[in-house]
This record gives structure tokens, C-alpha cells and sequence, in this order.
């Protein structure tokens, strides 16, 4: 499950961002159906699901659309907060701004 997210992360600066944030958004399309639940695999999935909205938003934001950029950041804070990850629900305060969600080391 994390394979798309680490891919599209490691390679981010090897792509147009447009290009990228098209995949990305093809992959969270595909992905979100599926995370439903609360089982654990559910549970992975809305991560997974969150930090490929973080990665939207921070595209959004390269690509100089402040007003994309937002409620794809919030809601990737949000997934953070349902799924108990703070390096994703830390970032709410810089996502309700705009402003880019540090991707994890």
C-alpha cells in the first residue's frame, strides 16, 4: 500500500509537477473506494489515502493554486487524525493556510 505514496514521494522532483499531481490524483481515486471500515487494512488505506492528499496539496501549492492546495491539506490532517498519525494532524494549522504538509523521513 505505501509503495505508490513512497514512489511518488522519493520522485518528486523528477516529474512536472502537473504530470505528477495527475498521477497521484489517479492513484487516491482508486484507493479512497477501498478505505472504508475500521479494520486495520481500512485503517492503512485511509493513511495511505491521506498522505497522497498531502502530496496533492503540496503539488496544488508548487503549481501555484493556493485555493487547491488547502482542502487537499486539510483533509490530509484530517486523515491524519482519524488514523492517529501526528506527522500528518501536526500539519493542520500550516494546511488551513495553505501551506505545504512535510512529507515523513
Amino acid at each position: 500500500m505505501a509503495a505508490a505514496y513512497e514512489h511518488y514521494a522519493l520522485n518528486y522532483s523528477k516529474y512536472p509537477p502537473r504530470m505528477l499531481f495527475h498521477e497521484v490524483r489517479d492513484v487516491g481515486q482508486v484507493l479512497s473506494p477501498l478505505a472504508g471500515g475500521c479494520s486495520p487494512l481500512a485503517t492503512e488505506l485511509q493513511r495511505q489515502v491521506g498522505w497522497l492528499s498531502a502530496l496533492l496539496g503540496n503539488l496544488a501549492f508548487h503549481l501555484d493554486d493556493a485555493s487547491g492546495a488547502r482542502p487537499r491539506l486539510v483533509a490530509a490532517a484530517a486523515y491524519g487524525e482519524r488514523v492517529g498519525d501526528a506527522r500528518m494532524s501536526r500539519g493542520r494549522g500550516d494546511a488551513e493556510h495553505g501551506r505545504p504538509i512535510q512529507r515523513p523521513a
